[in-house]
């Protein structure tokens, strides 16, 4: 030993020894943390198919991500998915970390924590170590519209009641009726051509859907949409109808919440509605607090309508999310007749009625599945002496009750509405009466039904249409 401390005969096999154990040891470390990171990165991407694949399918078990696990090669048995659904909402005022949040309804997103899972020598299982965690949302959307049952073509002075709305001096027959109704006009195009002809500055939608237009845009600018395809109805009505109302805020019209902090950009945003639905908005947002005469036949007594106060939310959704609710406008119809020795007024108070989307499914195969919360509100009929000015009967019509309401993908393509009533319960409040009550009861429905049946009004009853739906794609949010 002492000799080998002497040695000063150069040797470099020790020194290449000592550098093969260094680089062994750090060839060692690389390929052990390349191949942890290879296997980061395999549970992350398993991860996000997970999230990916539940939002997709919207279906959020355990068993269904445990079935994306087999679906891969990989043993479903040592993985443990948690997956939290809730609500993405796409603010960018928002933090990134801040815009989902936890909730078991209008689900449009879900968070995934994939854990391993270990299985002791007992056989019991318990969840380890996190692998990796992963998020998604999807954005689906639908436009749709609720309507009272004036809209009804069966016969009945619909088209008169539409002619009146709109200032109108034609006659609207049950075929031009149809015609509109038939029309489908794309609610992204409409905007862009709306601001288009009224030249309006917005640099979103959401200032563009603040602004006031004039009526008669709506009607150019569906007229335009339309094409040479359109039904005759619109080029009678060009120059005639809507043009000597008040100018109408485009909010009012029909909500678009999807879209509205979007950049004011072109291209078609795939949901549509009926130029009807537009046409009739449009007229009841211009005569919001306004009264109309109608002329009947010699068998009905003069008949006037008031259009109520404006709903909080207008009579269509284009672009909304579930959560979005679209109301009708209230109604007041006033006629006077004669009942027994009696002139009184009839009065008849249609309230509002409300659909709200709680929930809409875009399953892979296409098929869509909407649901609606509707409610029509019990109307009035108060019947006042024509002499005295006082009220000799109150009738509240409809129960108000909330209506579970399901459409598909056969009621956008075939156009037809769901009809929606809360039921009809009658409850009689005589109020100072001077005549029988059963021969006032008597004569007042007579009257009542004749008045219905010749207008196509349904009480405590809606039509709900579901115009269209967007599958959006599922997307990663974290």
């Amino acid at each position: 030993m002492r000799h080998f401390f002497h040695d000063e005969r150069g040797s470099i096999v020790p020194m290449y020894a000592l550098t093969l154990g260094v680089i062994a040891i750090l060839m060692a470390s690389i390929l052990d943390h390349g191949l942890r990171y290879l296997e980061d990165r395999k549970m992350q991407a398993l991860a996000d198919l997970i999230a990916l694949m539940a939002v997709r399918d919207q279906d959020y078990s355990t068993e269904f991500a445990r079935q994306v696990i087999a679906d891969q090669g990989l043993n479903a048995a040592r993985y443990q998915p948690i997956l939290t659904t809730g609500r993405y909402t796409p603010d960018p005022d928002l933090a990134p970390q801040d815009r989902f949040h936890p909730a078991t309804s209008r689900i449009n997103a879900v968070r995934v924590d994939l854990h391993a899972r270990l299985i002791n020598e007992d056989g019991e299982t318990r969840i380890s170590r996190l692998l990796a965690e992963a998020a998604a949302a999807r954005r689906d959307t639908a436009s749709f519209a609720i309507g009272s049952r004036l809209a009804r073509v069966e016969g009945g002075v619909t088209g008169d009641l539409l002619a009146a709305l709109i200032g109108y001096d034609g006659r609207i027959d049950a075929m031009d009726y149809e015609a509109l109704a038939d029309v489908r006009i794309d609610s992204l195009s409409f905007l862009n051509l709306v601001a288009a002809e009224t030249r309006l500055r917005a640099l979103t939608y959401e200032q563009l859907l603040a602004t006031d237009i004039p009526p008669g845009a709506v009607l150019s600018a569906i007229r335009q949409l339309s094409g040479d395809d359109g039904p005759s109805i619109l080029d009678r009505l060009a120059g005639r109808a809507l043009q000597n109302l008040p100018p109408i805020r485009l909010g009012d019209l029909f909500s678009a919440e999807a879209i509205t902090r979007m950049p004011y950009l072109e291209g078609p945003l795939g949901t549509e509605m009926s130029a009807l639905d537009l046409i009739e908005a449009t007229a009841y947002a211009a005569n919001s607090e306004h009264q109309l005469a109608l002329d009947l036949d010699a068998g009905l007594a003069a008949l006037s309508l008031a259009i109520g106060e404006r709903p909080q939310s207008p009579p269509m959704g284009a672009a909304s999310y579930p959560g979005a609710v679209a109301e009708t406008r209230q109604l007041h119809l006033l006629t006077q007749t004669r009942l027994g020795l009696a002139d009184v007024d009839v009065r008849l108070e249609a309230a509002q009625a409300n659909a709200e989307l709680t929930r809409l499914s875009c399953r892979s195969n296409g098929r869509i599945d909407a649901r609606f919360d509707v409610e029509t509100r019990p109307a009035r009929l108060v019947v006042e002496s024509r002499t005295s000015r006082r009220p000799l009967l109150s009738v509240d019509l409809g129960s108000g009750r909330r209506q579970h309401v399901r459409m598909n993908q056969t009621h956008i393509a075939n156009g037809t509405p769901a009809t929606a009533s809360s039921g009809v319960g009658v409850n009689a409040s005589p109020l100072g009466l001077s005549l029988r009550s059963d021969g006032l009861l008597g004569g007042l429905v007579e009257q009542f039904t004749s008045l219905t049946e010749e207008l196509g009004l349904h009480l405590a009853e809606a039509d709900l249409f579901l115009r269209g739906a967007s599958c959006g794609h599922p997307f990663l949010i974290e």
